[in-house]
């Protein structure tokens, strides 16, 4: 007569479900994050180009370029400065990509003689359609591609 309980089989069969069920849930929840942070990093850029928009639109010019970082009377630091020119803020804060200490994962250009610009940033997720074919260098740095692209309109 079998006496009430599981068997050690049963046991081991529904920790397996169990182990291939939590695995799928974490490679989705992974996706979902970086989907997200590639979304924050777009909508950063956005907000950084608005902010030059209504620069340029004060001054007739782009802010020049210092090894991919603004310059306005000194290079501004991602993450931490705001985005002031000539006594004006345009931006409280610039953003910076939080995964990436120490913030420095965006990068400016403008070319001379400041009427154009980009701004750059790495996607996470490998198959976003907004990714560069071909990844980019930026502000003088050769190690580390940029492929995500925000031009001036």
């Amino acid at each position: 007569m079998r006496k009430g309980g599981f068997t050690l089989i049963e046991l081991l069969v529904v920790v397996a479900i169990i182990a291939i069920l939590v695995s799928v849930g974490m490679v989705s929840y992974s996706g979902i994050q970086q989907r997200g942070r590639d979304t924050t990093r777009k909508t950063d850029l956005e907000s950084v180009a608005s902010a030059l928009e209504t620069y340029y639109a004060d001054n007739g010019a782009y802010p020049t370029a210092n090894t991919g970082k603004i310059d306005c009377g000194g290079a501004l630091t991602w993450g931490t400065s705001a985005l002031t020119c000539g006594g004006k803020t345009y931006l409280s804060k610039l953003p910076g990509d939080s995964k990436y200490p120490p913030h420095e994962q965006y990068c400016y250009e403008s070319t001379a003689p400041n009427q154009t610009y980009n701004l750059y940033a790495n996607l996470e997720n490998e198959s976003d359609p907004a990714r560069l074919s071909s990844p980019v260098n930026c502000g003088g740095s050769s190690g580390n591609p940029y492929d995500f692209r925000v031009k001036n309109p």
